[in-house]
């Protein structure tokens, strides 16, 4: 199998995730520290309406997404789709991201078609964290940077086609990526599901949050 690098970065930093199709409200956290992502209904966040924007959401293909009778966010085509919420807070009051996924069982040719990317700006510095699932579990853990973009594998192997939980310290990641930058002031500036065109299993995701 072809291993993960950095080299797909490129492709996968062209899907528009480093400027909004349209003019979004960045949303924060409750008091609590905690914020559902993709928001109570899914299908609100790929709308891509202007009502969305005034929460926060930008979607570039929603109709590759699937939201399935559970809430679960569901991608089956092989064209590039993303779905964005611009988010303003603090990342030591939302150090953690948390989510489930699943992908169909099958081989992956690489890594899986389904990302994350968590996006963060400290004064006029700006850094975008990719997260993926990878071909073999031997990557798994496995966190490599290049310049401004940092790319971190949550899983890695085959799919048995069962769900998957993961939490990564986000704000960890940040400080051994970009070791030189304190984070006091890092800000999350927004959280993004994305997929680069190509083939692959179906992935499926639910549950993405930000929390402390």
């Amino acid at each position: 199998m072809k291993p993960l690098s950095l080299a797909c970065l490129p492709l996968l930093l062209s899907l528009g995730l480093g400027a909004c199709a349209q003019t979004t409200v960045p949303v924060s956290p409750g008091p609590e520290g905690w914020l559902s992502v993709l928001g109570k209904d899914p299908a609100f966040a790929l709308s891509d309406s202007a009502e969305a924007g005034e929460h926060g959401f930008s979607a570039d293909n929603a109709k590759a997404f699937q939201i399935l009778p559970s809430g679960a966010m569901r991608l089956t085509s092989n064209e590039a789709a993303s779905v964005r919420r611009d988010i303003d807070s603090l990342l030591l009051t939302t150090p953690y991201l948390t989510w489930r996924w699943r992908l169909d069982p099958g081989p992956l040719g690489g890594f899986a078609r389904l990302h994350l990317a968590v996006g963060f700006k400290t004064e006029g510095s700006e850094k975008r964290l990719i997260v993926a699932w990878g071909a073999s579990p031997e990557q798994t853990g496995r966190l490599e940077r290049k310049g401004n973009a940092a790319y971190f594998i949550a899983q890695g192997g085959e799919s048995d086609g069962n769900w998957r939980e993961a939490t990564l310290d986000i704000a960890e990641l940040h400080r051994l990526a970009w070791p030189d930058i304190n984070t006091l002031t890092t800000r999350v500036t927004y959280v993004a599901v994305f997929a680069p065109s190509g083939g692959g299993p179906a992935a499926e995701i639910e549950k993405l949050s930000l929390m402390r």
